[in-house]
């Protein structure tokens, strides 16, 4: 049985790999009956006060550059943070993202970070696969949204028209939604 096993490892190509650098975890490492206890020993660096602490220090090094942007359909950029701002969301008005993982989302929950506005990512199955849009109209309430970015308006002009406040903005990734800004 042996000997198949080797002929199949020397058949596999060599799997290239490289090395990762972890610092210096330094562990202690005991038992206490049939349980193992480990410790990290060195101690860990200081975290940032906020997790886009470090996205504003590469902003002010670099002032010339955007850290959360686009192009849109001109050419030009569009600075996202900035852009959801200017839409008047705030703590107050927050931003409600209605959609898988996409680049957009990622983008406008980044841009949204950034420029100090609550965001909360809501499953697309409140608004795809549900056929009743209770607790997607619950959980508007809730979150008082100023905006509400929807993946696609076509797909989700059903949801859109049962829990969407009339005063926030709908931002569409594709499609359209009749009488909505």
């Amino acid at each position: 049985m042996r000997d198949v096993h080797a002929q199949r490892r020397q058949d596999r190509p060599a799997v290239r790999c490289r090395a990762v650098h972890l610092g210096h975890p330094e562990i202690r490492a005991w038992r206490e009956g049939d349980v193992w206890h480990v410790d990290a020993v060195t101690p860990l660096a200081p975290l940032p006060l906020r997790w886009t602490g470090p996205l504003g220090r590469g902003a002010a090094a670099h002032p010339g550059r955007t850290p959360v942007a686009r192009r849109g359909p001109d050419g030009a950029w569009i600075r996202i943070g900035q852009a959801l701002r200017d839409r008047g969301l705030s703590a107050e008005r927050s931003l409600a993202i209605l959609s898988g993982n996409d680049r957009e989302r990622f983008q406008l929950a980044l841009g949204a970070a950034y420029a100090g506005i609550p965001y909360a990512p809501i499953s697309p199955a409140y608004s795809l696969v549900a056929t009743d849009y209770g607790k997607l109209r619950d959980l508007i309430v809730q979150l008082t949204p100023g905006a509400v970015y929807a993946a696609d308006g076509a797909l989700s002009a059903l949801a859109l028209d049962a829990a969407l406040p009339a005063d926030a903005e709908l931002i569409l990734g594709a499609g359209v939604h009749a009488g909505r800004r």
